[in-house]
């Protein structure tokens, strides 16, 4: 029997498996972050893989959801970023703000991650606040 150890959450696991049913085992190499992600979720965002961007497939009557995970920490920096390219992209195509709604999926294993989204909304309140 072998001891193969799998990740699994914050800990790991431990798999036992018989000599002649193992042919090897592989690891996953460390992924390398980008440099500016803001950059690359726009250049995602504009260059769509097999698809029209998202610009020109709305229309300005057109009412938007956009759903996001409920996280926080780096989570929550890389939903903003996606949220507020999302938003210009659909500016562009002349959908007002009040015309998107931003749907927060919860998932209820996790731990409270409400400070994340609560400084998404805050934003976006504060730029659908009309000014005096």
């Amino acid at each position: 029997m072998v001891d193969v150890w799998l990740p699994y959450g914050d800990t790991e696991v431990c798999l036992r498996v018989p000599t002649r049913n193992l042919i090897e085992t592989l690891e996953s190499k460390e992924a390398r972050g980008v440099d500016d992600p803001r950059a690359e979720v726009e250049k995602a965002i504009e260059n769509p893989v097999g698809a029209e961007r998202l610009s020109e497939l709305a229309k300005p009557d057109m009412k938007v959801a956009i759903v996001v995970k409920n996280s926080k920490d780096a989570d929550a920096q890389i939903n903003r970023t996606i949220l507020e390219a999302l938003l210009k992209e659909l500016r562009e195509a002349g959908v007002e703000d009040r015309r998107v709604k931003v749907l927060v999926a919860y998932d209820p294993t996790a731990p409270d991650r409400s400070a994340g989204i609560e400084a998404i909304t805050a934003e976006r309140s504060r730029r659908q606040t009309p000014r005096s």
